[in-house]
């Protein structure tokens, strides 16, 4: 910044004097302004807090490879009544893991983005996509960078190994292992504990037999053992959680996937999925896990 003065009497209209006052109170006022500035919050205290909320698989094909660690299969699990129809070959769209997947987490965002409205900071949700394709995963941790997202779930539905009894319920949360390079793995267990819990919760209100995967032992595990180079190891892990811990803002930012429901499980599929009923049941799942994501970002 520059302060020109003009010491040439012709071209001033007023004394000298009152000249030099008028400067020096106009340091003063800049200074106050300078001041008042360094001692307002950093923008970071006042921003919003963005939650990423991520629908899994997508698309009609697999995208991205393994060699960049990019890979995102366009559909992993099918519902009871999809493996009846014979999968891809034959199965309508909402047997399909990558439409559930997409349908629950519209509807979470639309619960945060109704509930964050009310809270300081406000609370909104980002998704990395509201149609059926299927973004990379180096897209997909891209996006969450690009909003500075202050968490990040991958919403999943889960399913039985080919030749095991589908009879499995409840939910469970996966994170990043310590074993591949996550320095913030305790938070990333406290934040896979409580969705797992809340997705549950959501469940039991639909199936209230429904027997838990207890989310803060059984239904949580990391993916130490996730992606095999070869049979038996060494395993890569999630490309995702790879691709996301490549970005220094994202350092604090607790990650998991969130697998809901079982729905290769027949019982799962009959009274929460079947023939459409996901309309019905999926607002009150979304409802407890948008719920427990705004507590974990409101002050306590």
């Amino acid at each position: 910044m520059r302060i020109l003065i003009f010491t040439n009497t012709k071209d001033l209209q007023i004394p000298m004097k009152a000249s030099l006052g008028a400067i020096s109170l106009g340091l003063f006022a800049l200074s106050v302004f300078v001041n008042c500035r360094a001692q307002s919050p950093p923008p970071s205290q006042s921003k919003e807090v963005v939650v990423v909320i991520d629908p899994g698989h997508g698309g009609t094909k697999n995208v991205g490879n393994i060699n960049d660690r990019s890979l995102s299969k366009f559909n992993n699990a099918w519902t009871a009544t999809g493996m009846k129809q014979g999968k891809e070959a034959g199965a309508v769209p909402d047997t399909y893991e990558k439409f559930l997947a997409l349908e629950l987490s519209k509807r979470i965002a639309e619960h945060i983005n109704r509930k964050g409205a009310q809270t300081t900071p406000r609370i909104v949700a980002v998704l990395t996509r509201t149609t059926d394709e299927n973004p990379n995963m180096i897209e997909r941790a891209k996006k969450a960078r690009d909003v500075g997202a202050s968490s990040f779930v991958s919403i999943h539905f889960n399913a039985h190994e080919e030749g095991v009894e589908p009879k499995e319920q409840g939910s469970e949360a996966m994170i990043c292992s310590e074993s591949h390079g996550n320095s913030k793995y305790d938070l990333d267990r406290k934040f896979g504990v409580r969705l797992a819990a809340a997705s549950e919760r959501g469940l039991k209100r639909l199936v209230p037999t429904l027997r838990s995967r207890r989310p803060e032992s059984e239904g949580l595990w990391d993916d130490s053992k996730l992606n095999p180079v070869k049979k038996g190891g060494p395993w890569l892990g999630s490309h995702l959680f790879h691709q996301l811990n490549k970005f220094p803002e994202l350092a604090r930012t607790p990650a998991c996937f969130l697998e809901v429901a079982f729905i290769d499980n027949p019982e799962i599929d009959q009274k929460l999925l079947k023939n459409g009923k996901w309309r019905e049941t999926f607002p009150v799942i979304s409802e407890e896990i948008a719920g427990e994501i705004v507590k974990w970002h409101t002050p306590k």
